[in-house]
């Protein structure tokens, strides 16, 4: 018989791998439970990919107490970033230039003369034949800036001429009589015209002050007698 002392059978569950293995099944069957039930919607998960908007609660202190009142909280979305804002920089639109218009006028009658309307000044004369021409001195639409005198005595280079500045806009040779206009916020109107004498420009068969491209030109003066005129010059 022999003398070997015989070990007590020991259960594979008793011993460490076996205790680890049964710890790792115990974890690996909670965690498919956990799993399970979040996503029959019985829990929620305990790990979410999407931040939470966090509320931070005002609160407003009473005037009348030292005692605090909540309002209502104000949302912070700590996933959205804020817009970026866009500035409108107003369009700056250059100021047009005056039409180049001119017509010969038989009929406007403006103070019991024969005129040019409003926005035009008289670029020529026929007399003998009631006839102006008209052209344009100001833009459509600036009308109401324009203001109008009667002038009866005022003489420039001996003849009788609208006063410094003024263009003539009517006529009426047997009494005397102009009716001159200006740009009212061009200020002293002397500062924006300059003048030359003409006594042979001829266009649709009339005396007139020359036309150019640089400039607008006009009456600003007449010896109907001589057959003069005095032609202003406005440089737009």
């Amino acid at each position: 018989m022999s003398n070997k002392n015989i070990e007590p059978k020991v259960s594979f569950w008793q011993t460490m791998p076996g205790c680890l293995t049964a710890i790792g099944g115990l974890l690996t069957a909670v965690v498919a439970g956990v799993v399970a039930l979040s996503a029959a919607g019985f829990i929620n998960a305990p790990f979410s990919a999407t931040a939470t908007p966090y509320s931070a609660p005002a609160t407003v202190t009473s005037s009348n107490s030292n005692s605090v009142v909540e309002s209502a909280p104000v949302v912070i979305n700590t996933t959205t970033p804020p817009a970026t804002s866009t500035i409108a920089h107003p369009t700056i639109t250059p100021r047009q230039p005056i039409p180049n218009e001119e017509y010969v006028d038989t009929d406007t009658v403006e103070q019991n003369m024969h005129a040019c309307p409003i926005g035009f000044a008289i670029a020529g004369v026929r007399a003998d034949k009631n006839l102006l021409l008209c052209r344009r001195v100001m833009r459509p639409g600036e009308e109401g800036f324009v203001q109008t005198i009667l002038d009866r005595n005022t003489v420039r280079s001996d003849m009788h001429a609208c006063p410094t500045g003024m263009y003539m806009r009517g006529l009426r040779i047997d009494q005397n009589l102009l009716l001159c206009s200006y740009d009212s916020r061009n200020g002293s109107p002397n500062d924006w015209q300059t003048e030359f004498e003409d006594v042979g420009s001829v266009d649709y068969d009339m005396h007139v002050c020359p036309a150019s491209d640089n400039s607008i030109r006009y009456l600003t003066g007449i010896r109907a007698d001589q057959n003069r005129f005095l032609c202003g010059i406005h440089n737009p």
